[in-house]
């Protein structure tokens, strides 16, 4: 690499130096090519061009967020400013009004249909979905069902339930779709007794009819559980007052 000379003290300094080694001075270099400024490798361009749109993207993305963001912060206050006040009043827990109210108009209910909640009926009364009729006959309160021992504080309910497909489609239920409510308004499913005589589920074809036992959990002491039954299908509730004392 040719040298540079100092123009003060004479002293040859490396091309490249900036500074001469000898008195310090800056030492006067060419400018630089100014064709050398403007070059711009393709590979640099690219590179550009990706970063303004990922940072397009992600402000897109944050716009989203945000909206989504709102609007369920607008439904949770529509909730419980709204819904809750005029659903769970005074009283409308025991006797299963305040859940009727709920699942009829929810701040959510226009994700899905409605379901039709029945007014309740006493045991032993016939009830009908589409064709499909339902009952539910003869309950007791034990301590033990199936083999088992009801947890400490808690008693069986046991009912006896009749379905009959009197429509002209099959009929599709499960024991999920049995429910039990004690007077806090706490639903609680059916127990799954695998037994001959308790009731699973299955498939009803036109004309056919199904009867079993279903079992519930229940606070030891409750005089006025509700026995429920909603095929997912019908969406529809029908509901069984079930008194014990």
């Amino acid at each position: 690499m040719p040298a540079m000379k100092c123009p003060r003290c004479q002293a040859v300094s490396p091309r490249d130096a900036i500074t001469c080694w000898a008195c310090g001075i800056r030492l006067h270099r060419r400018a630089a090519d100014p064709r050398a400024a403007a070059f711009r490798p393709e590979a640099m361009r690219y590179f550009s061009t990706s970063t303004s749109a990922v940072e397009h993207h992600r402000a897109w993305l944050d716009g989203l967020v945000l909206l989504i963001t709102i609007l369920f912060g607008a439904l949770l206050a529509y909730f419980i400013a709204d819904v809750l006040p005029e659903t769970f009043t005074p009283g409308s827990v025991a006797n299963g009004a305040g859940m009727e109210r709920l699942l009829q108009r929810g701040p959510l209910a226009w994700l899905w249909p409605r379901v039709e909640v029945r007014a309740p009926r006493p045991v032993g009364a016939a009830q009908e979905i589409g064709g499909v009729v339902a009952q539910v006959v003869d309950p007791r309160v034990t301590p033990a069902e199936g083999g088992r021992q009801a947890s400490a504080g808690h008693q069986f309910l046991t009912v006896t339930a009749v379905i009959d497909n009197q429509s002209t489609q099959a009929f599709t239920f499960g024991l999920s779709d049995w429910r039990v409510r004690d007077a806090s308004g706490r639903a609680r499913p059916a127990e799954a007794i695998r037994a001959p005589g308790w009731l699973s589920g299955g498939t009803l074809q036109p004309g056919q009819s199904v009867l079993g036992t279903v079992t519930f959990l229940i606070p030891e002491g409750e005089t006025q559980p509700q026995v429920t039954f909603s095929p997912t299908a019908a969406r529809t509730m029908l509901r069984w007052n079930v008194p014990t004392g």
